[in-house]
């Protein structure tokens, strides 16, 4: 490879780092939604002759995909973005509050309506995953095996992997009834639920009142 091409090269992959933390966060190239969508850049087809360049794609097409418009938690010290507890937080329960699963908690066991709840999580972030790595397969395609190429590959495997973290709630047992906590891992406060610690039925003991009451217990 020329010169020319490994500089061509060079900048094309900057270009994708600088864009990478959006696009995982955001599934965009900025931090506004749909103002700067995943394109497909300028391929260069490289020939033999003189080392002129011909267009193979057509530049600033966008890059079809499924993905969604949620914004995501990440945190990574090679883009020196320190990891923010709060910030954590905030966004696994954006992410959990806008999931609607057909079964309503409590009737089912609690292990197995998390698992869902997961699944749909997990399902939205493969949706970004996918549409980030299509990104970069499409914009690499002519210097895949460039030893810059595959560090950036290294990096993002690294960030999803990160991003995997994010999404995963704490699990353990409440501290005020028996349900699982939905904080994410390794958060700092009080095992939470989520819930209001009280049973959604009705009381199925008839002894000491006249009709059924909310039962109210943990």
């Amino acid at each position: 490879m020329s010169g020319y091409s490994e500089n061509l090269t060079s900048q094309r992959i900057e270009l994708l780092l600088q864009q990478l933390v959006p696009a995982l966060v955001y599934g965009s190239g900025t931090p506004v939604a749909n103002e700067f969508p995943l394109k497909v850049r300028l391929q260069l087809c490289w020939c033999s002759v003189a080392h002129t360049a011909e267009q193979s794609l057509d530049e600033d097409t966008v890059l079809p995909h499924n993905d969604t418009n949620t914004v995501f938690y990440f945190s990574s010290p090679t883009f020196n973005l320190p990891d923010d507890p709060a910030d954590r937080h905030t966004k696994l329960t954006t992410l959990r509050q806008a999931i609607r699963l057909p079964q309503r908690r409590q009737t089912l066991a609690d292990a197995e309506w998390v698992d869902l709840l997961s699944m749909q999580i997990r399902s939205i972030l493969e949706k970004r995953v996918q549409h980030v790595s299509d990104w970069v397969t499409i914009n690499t395609a002519r210097f895949s095996s460039n030893s810059e190429t595959l560090k950036l590959r290294r990096i993002l495997d690294s960030a999803v992997v990160n991003m995997q973290a994010g999404i995963e709630f704490c699990r353990a047992q409440c501290a005020e009834c028996e349900l699982l906590c939905l904080l994410p891992r390794r958060h700092e406060k009080a095992h939470e639920c989520t819930t209001s610690h009280r049973c959604r039925f009705r009381c199925e003991i008839l002894d000491g009142h006249d009709e059924q009451e909310p039962c109210g217990l943990p």
